[in-house]
């Protein structure tokens, strides 16, 4: 049952869960709370790119609950990665605050380098995982899936934008641009333009949430001036922020007529803020999820895998038991989670 599965991350993100109605949690933008928010994200990721294998086999969504399970996913749809491009902007601004020059001559070995390394890592095992399946990939295909422009059964878009981020941000802050309002601006200008060309040549899904990147920079900028503001009226803010996310949500969600996805960037980074708002509130810190946020890496690269076993040797089961399907492929790949630590290359 397809609902069952929403339901386990629902009753995740309950456990422990904490509020606090008198003013701000302190720790809302913590590593412990946004690995957390990042758990409850991947493991809907995990569900919902499981999808992508059953479809093609045949499986009808006609059971207790799977109409309701596709509702939810179409509301979602690509706001579940929204949050990660929002906290790698934050993080990446809150390093630079505190390390200065020193953090920026190492994005391309630490950030670009070390992504992109253990990520080609991957797509070894991929190359090799379809040659023994007998998958079709072509020699261009297996190459150009090295820099993530194209895929060969993995995941790739979110690394290649996330590497794009990186160089952006690398750009940057290299000039020498002392007003941070002058240095956001450019932030957002590069992406953009990142969003403009690959507009030309990828699914929408590629840009369409891009600009929460430099969003996310941008708030950690501004966080000191953003909390005093709201500490003293945080009730109003809040209600100010849903007044304008649900009808842009309504009217942009779905506009397949905008050509570069500018309303779907709207859409993204309003729902941004409107979690880092609730989190404010609600603290969700938990073990569970804090542990699948810190393995977000591992398990977003290697979820496929199992996937891509079951799918070609056990078909039967992606339609018969999908739940099953999916709890199978959930825990292997948190298995490889768990022990990518041996194989992790750190530069």
């Amino acid at each position: 049952m397809l609902l069952a599965l929403l339901l386990v991350v629902f009753a995740l993100c309950l456990y422990g869960i904490r509020l606090n109605l008198k003013g701000i949690n302190g720790d809302y933008l913590s590593r412990d709370c946004t690995n957390s928010i990042k758990g409850i994200f991947i493991l809907l990721i995990v569900i919902s790119h499981a999808q992508q294998y059953i479809r093609p086999g045949g499986y009808a969504y006609d059971r207790a609950g799977d109409s309701l399970f596709l509702f939810c996913y179409y509301l979602l749809n690509q706001l579940v990665v929204v949050m990660f491009l929002f906290y790698s902007g934050y993080g990446v601004g809150e390093a630079f605050k505190h390390k200065g020059s020193s953090y920026v001559q190492a994005i391309p070995r630490h950030r670009i380098l070390g992504t992109l390394v253990n990520f080609d890592i991957a797509v070894l095992v991929y190359i090799a995982l379809s040659l023994l399946l007998g998958l079709p990939i072509t020699f261009k295909q297996s190459l150009l899936s090295f820099t993530g422009w194209e895929g060969v059964g993995n995941s790739n878009w979110y690394i290649f934008v996330i590497l794009l981020c990186y160089l952006v941000t690398y750009i940057v802050l290299r000039l020498p641009i002392t007003k941070r309002s002058l240095r956001c601006a450019l932030m957002f200008a590069l992406c953009a333009v990142c969003l403009f060309v690959l507009s030309f040549y990828k699914k929408d899904c590629w840009f369409n949430t891009i600009l929460c990147y430099p969003l996310g920079f941008l708030y950690s900028a501004y966080k000191d001036s953003i909390e005093a503001h709201v500490k003293r009226s945080y009730w109003i803010y809040a209600a100010a922020l849903l007044a304008v996310f649900v009808p842009v949500y309504v009217l942009l969600h779905n506009c397949e007529a905008d050509r570069f996805q500018l309303g779907y960037n709207l859409v993204s980074m309003l729902f941004a803020l409107v979690l880092v708002m609730l989190t404010m509130k609600v603290r969700i810190n938990n073990k569970p999820l804090r542990w699948a946020g810190a393995h977000l890496f591992p398990i977003y690269i290697y979820m496929r895998v199992p996937m891509i076993i079951m799918w070609n040797r056990t078909p039967d089961l992606l339609v018969t038991h999908f739940a099953l399907y999916v709890v199978i492929c959930m825990i292997v790949t948190l298995i490889i989670a768990h022990f990518y630590k041996y194989w992790e290359v750190k530069l």
